[in-house]
């Protein structure tokens, strides 16, 4: 918990002019963002997340934003995680592409983590969906 909490404070010690401090997440990364198959990976859909103004969605929690900061390309988030009753603070680093189409995050064993928009900013979405019609009918 320590750690935690030294990190906050390091977070909250940023000068404005290095990063903006908010509990909004900046548009730039907001969106569904989907991983990159890698070898050995059965299920990428574990790692794909939902950035929000003021929530990040997992696989199957979802936590509240406590602090954002942001700078640049770059956006350093404090979250309170609720998985199974046990509340818990967490904190995510992602770095956005020049392009805006992926960002990076270091998972806690080092590992690099890439993920691409699910879909494309400005796509309309596909409401074009047509159901199948029921076995013997027709």
């Amino acid at each position: 918990m320590r750690t935690w909490t030294a990190m906050l404070l390091a977070l909250l010690a940023l000068p404005v002019s290095a990063a903006d401090l908010t509990r909004e997440v900046p548009d730039q990364f907001l969106g569904d963002w989907c991983t990159e198959p890698q070898q050995l990976e059965e299920d990428t859909g574990e790692s794909d997340i939902r950035i929000g103004k003021s929530e990040i969605a997992y696989y199957q929690s979802t936590a509240k934003i406590l602090a954002a900061a942001a700078s640049g390309d770059e956006l350093a988030l404090i979250v309170q995680l609720t998985v199974d009753g046990d509340t818990r603070l967490a904190t995510h680093e992602f770095e956005l592409s020049s392009r805006g189409d992926k960002l990076t995050s270091l998972r806690p064993n080092g590992q690099l983590v890439i993920r691409r928009r699910c879909v494309p900013p400005g796509t309309p979405p596909n409401n074009s969906f047509k159901p199948k019609p029921l076995r013997g009918s027709a």
